[in-house]
């Protein structure tokens, strides 16, 4: 264990508590093989559902609207076979990490050296979504109180991953508390060089319907335009798409955006005029936060994946958002979701 490793359980398992008897408690539940921990708040109901054993993925996320009715947001898995079957790269809910997005048939070459790494979007050839979207999380934390509960999450690599040998330690730092839901994704540099980073997380949204009917809000300042192999050209455009409320009818999206980074808070609403509920999305933005937003229509349109992400898709190539992680360094980025 190194010394850095060290220094960031210690830091985080004296936030444990004891939380017998409060209005935010933590339960383990079974989902199948796995198993799911769920922060809950007594008080309103509110919960969400999170399985460390495998990818640590948002499962279930169930929020209080102003008029205290709950309403599921996260578009999960019914049963634990159809997560265990869901392709490679295509899974809800979950880290994409080291890369989110595309990288180009898994080509790159950093530090004078080729890399390749596994191809999982068959039929595009790429590498899609990261490399953890089966990995199993430590859990090393976790607590409860009356004003709000949290999960810490830990995945250590040994640096043999295929295409991507690096060290690293990566802690997720889930919280549940009246303003919401948060995740913060912390990485350290476990290297004796610098290392290429970006992530993301790959929720799909729902507030019950088709989305069609929906109006959508995105906090854009351009577009990252895209060949017809979902690789970036090079260019971003101007885009005014969605800048206000606009009602998404027909749209598919399957777009990449460059947020507006001029509040340090990127926010996406989806708003339901049937049920006067909006789904606020937001993101941190800034050096090394979360400045690009993919957005993302389903076949079935009862959901929509947005996704906060660090980068542009191919970054291991193109650059763009690319964080070039420092030995020992150490950083974070936070988004998180709330109901209106």
């Amino acid at each position: 264990m190194s010394n850095g490793q060290c220094r960031l359980i210690i830091h985080y398992s004296l936030l444990t508590t004891h939380y017998s008897l409060l209005m935010f408690i933590i339960e383990e539940e079974p989902f199948g093989s796995l198993t799911l921990y769920k922060m809950l708040n007594q008080d309103t109901d509110e919960y969400v559902s999170i399985l460390p054993g495998y990818g640590a993925i948002i499962q279930q996320l169930v929020l209080a609207t102003a008029s205290e009715r709950l309403i599921e947001v996260i578009d999960g898995y019914d049963t634990s076979e159809q997560l265990l079957n869901a392709k490679p790269g295509a899974v809800k809910g979950n880290l994409l990490f080291p890369f989110p997005n595309r990288v180009n048939e898994g080509k790159y070459v950093f530090g004078g050296e080729k890399y390749q790494l596994p191809i999982n979007e068959i039929t595009r050839g790429h590498a899609l979504h990261g490399l953890l979207y089966q990995a199993d999380f430590e859990v090393v934390a976790q607590g409860a109180s009356a004003t709000g509960a949290f999960l810490i999450l830990e995945y250590e690599s040994d640096g043999k991953a295929e295409g991507y040998p690096f060290k690293y330690l990566l802690d997720l730092d889930f919280r549940l508390n009246d303003e919401g839901f948060s995740c913060k994704v912390v990485v350290q540099n476990l290297e004796e060089k610098e290392i290429p980073v970006g992530f993301g997380y790959h929720p799909s949204f729902k507030l019950g319907g088709r989305i069609d009917e929906m109006l959508l809000k995105l906090p854009i300042h351009s577009q990252v335009a895209l060949d017809s192999r979902m690789i970036p050209t090079g260019e971003e455009l101007p885009s005014d798409k969605c800048l206000e409320f606009s009602r998404i009818e027909g749209d598919s999206f399957n777009h990449t955006f460059h947020v507006d980074e001029e509040n340090a808070l990127a926010v996406t609403q989806l708003y339901d005029p049937k049920q006067n509920v909006s789904l606020v999305v937001w993101q941190h933005t800034g050096p090394n936060q979360f400045n690009y937003l993919q957005v993302y229509t389903p076949a079935s349109r009862e959901s929509i994946a947005i996704e906060p992400m660090t980068c542009a898709p191919d970054a291991f190539n193109n650059g763009k958002g690319l964080i070039l992680l420092q030995p020992d360094e150490t950083i974070e980025a936070t988004f998180g979701v709330r109901v209106e």
